[in-house]
């Protein structure tokens, strides 16, 4: 997981990344920088708006744990 930059800041820094012009994999609306971006191992990527981060990872978290224990309820799952 990375922040992306905006691109003034790129000039400073060629290697960094940006997120301007991409579509928020949760909403799908354009994204502006700072946002967040996940790199796959099939090198597919995803960029996310930072509030949508917030928005999206208690899901992945809850369905995570669901997976983990088998759909079987435990103290500590997320509602």
């Amino acid at each position: 997981m990375s922040l992306t930059r905006h691109m003034s800041e790129l000039n400073e820094n060629p290697f960094g990344l940006s997120a301007a012009g991409q579509r928020c994999f949760h909403c799908g609306e354009f994204l502006q920088d700072p946002a967040v971006m996940w790199s796959g191992n099939d090198g597919q990527t995803i960029y996310v708006h930072g509030p949508c981060v917030l928005d999206w990872m208690p899901r992945v978290l809850r369905d995570a744990l669901e997976l983990k224990y088998q759909g079987k309820p435990c103290w500590n799952q997320l509602p």
